[in-house]
């Protein structure tokens, strides 16, 4: 404090932008899985973001979802990178944003440490419009509560 006001190191500058509570990112290996998914989220009044693993980590920083929907493969490293700024953004955020959807032909389990604490809600595929959009459309009421 200096003369009653705060000093620029005592301010708290939020480490991550305000996420954007009608954006969702899918992330998966399958271009044509993106586009269905996303055609999905839009039908759920979201914008979508079909990123590729690789790819998504750096979008994520620069958009700032709301919800990452992970069309899981059997190759986990392709989501290894993933996972440490996901956990960073929910840690940050009282409300635990963004919410993760993990799209699964497994038990939903990733072996990458860390993961499971990230997860929000496991869907086993396939996906259909059905199970996906309601789910979609309640995160979203979460989101603007």
């Amino acid at each position: 404090m200096l003369n009653g006001k705060p000093a620029s190191s005592d301010r708290l500058e939020p480490q991550f932008l305000t996420p954007d509570t009608k954006l969702v990112m899918v992330v998966g290996p399958s271009r044509i899985n993106q586009i269905v998914i996303s055609k999905i989220a839009e039908r759920a009044g979201l914008k979508a973001l079909a990123e590729a693993p690789g790819t998504d980590v750096d979008i994520l920083k620069a958009k700032e979802p709301a919800m990452i929907i992970v069309d899981h493969s059997p190759d986990d490293a392709e989501w290894a990178r993933l996972i440490e700024p996901l956990a960073e953004r929910r840690n940050a955020r009282a409300e635990r944003l963004p919410f993760v959807i993990l799209l699964s032909h497994a038990s939903g389990k990733l072996s990458i440490p860390g993961a499971d604490s990230i997860i929000d809600i496991v869907l086993q595929k396939p996906i259909m419009p059905d199970r996906l959009q309601p789910i979609l459309q309640k995160l979203a009421e979460q989101i603007e509560v």
